[in-house]
C-alpha cells in the first residue's frame, strides 16, 4: 500500500518506504524517542512517557535503552532495535523487567536524579515530577513497581510476535510497536503501529472502569441533547479522563476534560495539528475573540499551549468544588455554546486554505 500526500486539488506526491537501518544509527532512533515521548500515541494508543533513564546499568551489568514511567506510575521498559526485532530480545526484556521488579522507590528515584542531572537540571522528589508531567495531584500518585515492556522496531520476526501475545495471556504488559520510515524529497515521515498490546476491548473496558468515565459520558450525551440538528454529525472518544469531539478533522477538536491536578474541568476547542497550521487557525479566530467571548462564556481565553507543536486552545475553566456530577450541566451547556458557534468560523477558514 501506498503513502500519499494531497499537495494541491488533483496533485498527489509519493513517499517511498526506506530502511531506517540502512541509513541510521540505533542511537538515533534512541534520540528520537528519548526527545519525543511526551507525545501521546506516539508508541501507545492514548499514552504518553517521563522519561527518567537511558542506558540505565542494571544488576547484571547491561544497560537497558529507556526506562520511563507512565501515568500510573509503572515504571516501562522501552527496547529499540533499528532493524527487525528478533526473538532473542525477548529474554533481553524480561530479564530487565526482572531486575526492576526487584528495586525500590529509592533507586529508581536515585536513577531518575542520574539522569537529570547529566542533563544539567535539578528534579522534584519523583513522585511531585511524576505529578507535574501527568498533571495529577500529588495525592493520586503511585509508584507500582510492575514493570511493563515496549519492544520498538521496524519489524517483528513472527516468534517474537507469537511469544509476546502469549507472556501478555500470561499476565506480563508486553507490546509490540513497529515504525516505518519514509521519504520525499527532503520531507521525511516516521508512522508508529501496535502490533501486540491492548486490544481495543481491553482498552475500553479500562477507560469504562476510570472514575471519570460517569461523567465524560452523561456530559457527551447532554451536550449531544442540547446541540442543534446540524451539529450531531460528529465523532467522540471517551478517554481516562478527557472526551473529544471533532468533526472533518481530528486535529481540530473540542474537548472535556478533568483536570485532575488543578481542580478543574477545562472545556476547549484544541488546535493540535502542524505549528503553521495552528498558527493561522488561532489567528483568524482571534479576529472574533469578543464575539465569541459574549456569546459562550465572560471567562472564554485564548492560550498558547507551552509546547513545542506550537498547540493552541480556546477555553473555558471551570473550578471544581465538590462533585464532578454536580457540573454536567454547567459543562454541557458550555460545550454545546462552543461548538455551535466556534465550528463555522473554522468551516470558513478551511474553506479559504484549500
Amino acid at each position: 500500500m501506498g503513502l500519499f500526500i494531497l499537495r494541491d486539488k488533483l496533485q498527489l506526491e509519493k513517499f517511498e518506504q526506506i530502511r531506517f537501518d540502512d541509513e541510521h544509527l540505533e542511537k538515533e532512533l534512541e534520540d528520537l524517542l528519548e526527545n519525543n515521548l511526551d507525545t501521546i500515541d506516539l508508541l501507545l494508543p492514548e499514552e504518553k512517557f517521563l522519561v527518567i533513564g537511558r542506558q540505565v546499568l542494571t544488576g547484571s551489568n547491561k544497560r537497558l535503552d529507556l526506562l520511563c514511567i507512565d501515568s500510573d506510575g509503572r515504571p516501562c521498559i522501552i527496547e529499540v532495535k533499528r532493524g527487525t526485532v528478533s526473538r532473542d530480545v525477548i529474554g533481553q526484556v524480561l530479564e530487565y523487567a526482572a531486575w526492576l521488579n526487584s528495586i525500590d522507590e529509592t533507586k529508581l528515584e536515585s536513577i531518575a536524579k542520574n539522569y537529570f542531572s547529566s542533563k544539567g537540571k535539578v528534579i522534584p522528589p519523583l513522585r511531585s515530577l511524576i505529578a507535574d508531567f501527568f498533571e495529577k495531584d500529588i495525592d493520586e500518585v503511585d509508584i507500582v513497581m510492575k514493570p511493563r515492556i515496549i519492544i520498538v522496531g521496524q519489524d517483528f520476526q513472527d516468534d517474537v510476535k507469537l511469544i509476546s501475545e502469549y507472556l501478555r495471556r500470561r499476565g506480563i504488559d508486553i507490546n509490540c510497536v513497529e515504525f516505518a520510515y519514509y521519504r520525499s524529497g527532503g520531507r521525511t515521515l516516521l508512522l508508529t503501529q501496535l502490533v501486540v498490546g491492548m486490544s481495543e476491548t481491553e482498552r475500553r473496558r479500562k477507560i469504562v472502569e476510570s472514575k471519570y468515565f460517569s461523567f465524560l459520558s452523561s456530559t457527551l450525551r447532554r451536550a449531544d441533547e442540547l446541540l442543534s440538528d446540524e451539529f450531531k454529525n460528529y465523532k467522540s472518544k471517551i478517554s481516562k479522563n478527557i472526551f473529544q469531539v471533532w468533526y472533518e478533522n481530528k486535529s481540530r477538536h473540542f474537548e472535556v476534560w478533568v483536570k485532575r491536578r488543578a481542580k478543574e474541568i477545562e472545556i476547549a476547542l484544541h488546535l493540535e495539528s502542524s505549528p503553521e497550521s495552528n498558527q493561522k487557525y488561532f489567528n483568524h479566530l482571534k479576529k472574533y475573540e469578543s464575539e465569541l467571548r459574549s456569546k459562550i462564556h465572560e471567562k472564554l481565553e485564548f492560550y498558547d499551549w507551552p509546547t513545542k507543536y506550537n498547540w493552541k486552545s480556546i477555553r473555558v475553566l471551570i473550578p471544581v468544588k465538590g462533585e464532578l456530577e454536580n457540573y454536567i450541566d454547567e459543562a454541557a451547556k458550555i460545550l454545546k455554546k462552543m461548538i455551535e458557534n466556534i465550528q463555522p468560523i473554522i468551516n470558513q477558514i478551511s474553506k479559504q486554505f484549500q
